[in-house]
């Protein structure tokens, strides 16, 4: 686990390797002050929105997964997510050692 502060237009970058045939999720959370208020209607809530990708060594990049707030009850897909203040990449099973 890792915590930290960031600044706006700020990345930060953390290597790590994944072990072939192991389950891995990636989770970045932060506490957003608006989170806590009433949605506007039609507006987006998030004061600070963050993303996260996984970037394998040969530049492939996993997305988190999003919801359709439309849709609640389909699927989540991968995509940049721009309403939660939760975001989690999961890479099933690498079929070799990766370094992201």
């Amino acid at each position: 686990m890792r915590t930290g502060d960031i600044s706006q237009g700020q990345q930060i970058e953390t290597t790590f390797f994944l072990t072939p045939r192991k389950k891995v999720r990636v989770v970045l959370g932060w506490i957003d002050p608006d989170i806590f208020r009433p949605r506007r209607s039609g507006g987006k809530t998030l004061v600070n929105d963050l993303d996260l990708k996984v970037i394998d060594p040969s530049g492939n990049a996993a997305l988190p997964y999003v919801l359709d707030p439309n849709h609640p009850d389909v699927a989540a897909t991968r995509g940049v997510n721009s309403v939660d203040n939760m975001e989690e990449v999961e890479i099933a099973m690498p079929d070799r050692d990766i370094i992201a």
